[in-house]
């Protein structure tokens, strides 16, 4: 799933790399059918992919596919939609905690879970999950 938005982020990524003298690699892919090009990497940060996975099976496939692309003791940073905070009509799709530690814990140490909102220039920020993993060995 390529999400409508991703050559927009993309571009702001690579513009706020370039201005921190950052070296990075960024890609649109689909990360359930495409294979990674140039790992294992050290570290994984995702903002907005985990959560829009609406069933058990494919976020589970997700942290699977994330592991799997990380070298040994890999770090994974996500932010993922919560469901802390008012119901909202708009904004990230809501995972409960169980949600996630259910995909993720076959495949990652939870380094930290916190309750977080996401930065952005709403009032009321919709607030997400900061989950810090590093990859289990074996």
């Amino acid at each position: 799933m390529v999400a409508a938005g991703s050559d927009k982020a993309i571009a702001a990524a690579k513009s706020k790399a370039a201005e921190a003298n950052v070296g990075a690699a960024f890609l649109t892919l689909d990360i359930l059918k495409d294979s990674i090009p140039g790992g294992p990497f050290g570290f994984a940060f995702d903002r907005g992919c985990f959560h829009s996975f609406d069933g058990p099976a494919d976020r589970s496939r997700f942290a699977e596919i994330v592991a799997g692309g990380l070298a040994a003791n890999g770090i994974w940073l996500s932010e993922i939609g919560s469901t802390d905070g008012p119901p909202r009509e708009i904004g990230p799709p809501r995972r409960s905690a169980r949600d996630v530690m259910t995909a993720v814990e076959p495949h990652f140490e939870v380094l930290r879970f916190e309750s977080s909102a996401f930065d952005n220039d709403q009032d009321d920020a919709p607030r997400m999950w900061l989950c810090l993993m590093r990859k289990r060995q074996g």
